[in-house]
């Protein structure tokens, strides 16, 4: 019964392993996604979900847009900001409720959520998900 045990938390161990070296992410989505390309006209959009109290919000304004409006990325993914103070005005098909501001989004041409990051991701952090992502 001991060596059955054993046997099954190994297995468990060497599946986990593999999933972290093959870079598998719980959160990101399992369905293939089309790279955004100006040859083809798909441009996404690199949405930030933002309130008027939120300081980080500030801060990514500050230090993060400017980068990133003169970066590859701008031209591939528009930089958009979404105000959660007011009702939504937009028809993004998002995986689940905004509950961390800033929430930076990214969403396909159809207007589906690729994968997102909650909270100030930081400049590194951000190029490493776009990389990733696009």
């Amino acid at each position: 019964m001991r060596m059955k045990a054993e046997y099954y938390v190994f297995m468990l161990l060497v599946a986990i392993t593999f999933g972290v070296i093959a870079g598998l992410e719980p959160s990101a989505s399992s369905t293939a996604h089309r790279k955004p390309s100006l040859d083809d006209g798909e441009v996404w959009k690199l949405v930030v979900y933002e309130t008027a109290s939120c300081g980080w919000c500030v801060r990514f304004r500050k230090d993060i847009a400017p980068d990133y409006r003169a970066s590859r990325y701008q031209k591939l993914a528009p930089l958009t900001y979404v105000g959660l103070d007011r009702p939504l005005t937009h028809d993004f098909k998002l995986s689940g409720r905004i509950s961390v501001t800033p929430t930076v989004v990214l969403v396909d041409a159809d207007g589906k959520e690729i994968n997102r990051l909650q909270g100030y991701p930081g400049k590194e952090r951000l190029y490493t998900f776009l990389a990733r992502h696009m």
